[in-house]
């Protein structure tokens, strides 16, 4: 169960190395920089960037970043909650990215997966207390402990860093942890126990 699980977060962090490549073939033949497909606030166009947003990158040092961290709090998300990962995943996409939209500022494009991070922290911590299962609390502590630091980032801006979408993807992640908080109660227990 672990191993599939290793898997399944190594697919995912795969495909963004992928889309990044993609990216880099797209610019030099086609001239087209799939960066702009990223969150456009209050612009029509930057709509779509809602599904986009956390596939895209600025570089290869912001995709390593955000590689390393997405690969371990999904594997925690997975061994932990593995039928609510996917939809957690989607709301904290869709939900954090609507928000980005709505109210980041003009003129900007927004695009990384640290949005998608900062949800799955959320997520996490915040399940817990919304679930109120021992496992769940201590995964709770766990990933305070080890991210706790990070979230301080929430409260600087720094140019570059899409603040909003750090912001409203952990917000998001709060959001699915309350939204999905009697789905799948009891089974944690039982999927570790196998893996």
């Amino acid at each position: 169960m672990l191993s599939r699980n290793v898997k399944t977060a190594l697919t995912a962090v795969a495909c963004l190395w992928v889309i990044f490549f993609l990216g880099i073939i797209s610019s030099q033949i086609w001239s087209v920089d799939i960066r702009s497909f990223g969150i456009q606030p209050r612009e029509a166009e930057g709509l779509a960037g809602i599904l986009f947003w956390p596939f895209l990158h600025g570089n290869i040092f912001h995709l390593l970043a955000n590689s390393f961290g997405l690969f371990f709090l999904l594997l925690l998300s997975l061994v932990f909650f593995k039928k609510l990962t996917l939809l957690v995943m989607v709301i904290i996409t869709l939900v954090g990215g609507g928000a980005v939209w709505v109210f980041a500022g003009r003129d900007t494009i927004h695009i990384g997966a640290s949005g998608l991070i900062f949800g799955l922290i959320g997520f996490m911590i915040s399940g817990g207390i919304f679930r109120k299962e021992l496992k769940a609390l201590l995964l709770s502590g766990v990933v305070l402990f080890l991210y706790g630091g990070l979230l301080l980032t929430l409260l600087v801006r720094i140019p570059g860093i899409s603040w909003y979408g750090h912001l409203f993807g952990f917000l998001a992640g709060v959001f699915a942890a309350w939204l999905t908080r009697a789905m799948g109660k009891g089974k944690a227990t039982a999927s570790t126990a196998r893996g």
